[in-house]
């Protein structure tokens, strides 16, 4: 970018075709850059997603463990010393 700041504003690119070849090339790579930092970017995006998705099915499990599952309470589990408590038929 130097070499083409040393050039005057109203001077004809035609001039100083190694300056633009050099400003094109220069471009390119920089377009390049771009498009190589967009797939971090979508990368880091899709691992934030798969963050908060997992974030929430942590929080969902952890609401089922405290007796609720999809906003109902969980039934408790019955032991089997407390089965015995009930006759076989009024099952």
């Amino acid at each position: 970018m130097r070499p083409f700041l040393a050039v005057s504003s109203d001077a004809d690119p035609a001039e100083y075709p190694e300056l633009v070849e050099h400003l094109r090339s220069h471009r390119g790579n920089i377009v390049s850059q771009i498009a190589s930092l967009q797939q971090i970017v979508d990368f880091i995006d899709m691992k934030l997603e798969e963050g908060r998705l997992r974030q929430d099915c942590t929080n969902e499990m952890q609401k089922n463990a405290s007796g609720t599952m999809n906003g109902h309470p969980n039934p408790k589990a019955v032991s089997p010393v407390q089965m015995n408590y009930f006759s076989r038929s009024s099952i």
